[in-house]
């Protein structure tokens, strides 16, 4: 079923609700369609590349990337288990976050997850909410970042200072790059 999904949302579907969808089902959708799309982008270049031991490891390489991309619970693969990391650390400027990043964590929802590809409809769904436009100066703030499989639903959104938002997930990312997408985070730490 994952893998079928994951093929549907590589041809257009929207993962941001693939991300709610896995969360319903404990399922890890966008891991199917990214490791579908690595196989299916890497057959395209061996496939184009006119060499004929390249254009052999074509099926080996699908087939490979399809079982990675084959996801059981909250990001176990066909072939892999799930990476899971004690903490989590978040850039000083998101103590007032830690809270919900703990509750994530203790729920088992504090996930890596790659965002490319992923739209976000966060500022709509907290103008409509709330009857007005951001103002200026401020985004709307994800409180559990996407990248930490966080959504847009309006109890994940907050207004903050533009570049606060912006530097906190650049830090927030650097701070755990070291872990692979799909990794499950148990509990969650300020770095100093």
């Amino acid at each position: 079923g994952n893998l079928l999904l994951g093929a549907a949302a590589s041809q257009g579907g929207n993962v941001g609700n693939l991300y709610a969808l896995d969360a319903a089902l404990g399922t890890n959708t966008v891991g199917a369609t990214e490791g579908f799309s690595n196989a299916v982008d890497g057959a395209v270049n061996k496939l184009t590349s006119g060499d004929p031991i390249s254009q052999g490891e074509v099926v080996g390489e699908v087939l490979w990337g399809v079982a990675e991309g084959v996801v059981g619970s909250k990001g176990t693969g066909l072939l892999s288990k799930t990476k899971v990391a004690n903490k989590l650390k978040l850039p000083a400027t998101m103590v007032d976050e830690l809270p919900a990043y703990k509750s994530a964590a203790k729920d088992g929802n504090l996930i890596k997850t790659s965002t490319k590809g992923m739209s976000s409809n966060a500022r709509s769904t907290w103008e409509k909410a709330h009857g007005r436009k951001i103002p200026s100066g401020f985004d709307v703030d994800h409180i559990i970042q996407k990248q930490f499989g966080g959504t847009d639903d309006l109890s994940n959104l907050q207004l903050k200072k533009s570049s606060l938002n912006r530097s906190e997930g650049v830090k927030a990312y650097h701070l755990n790059k070291q872990h692979p997408h799909g990794t499950k985070f148990k509990s969650v730490e300020i770095d100093d």
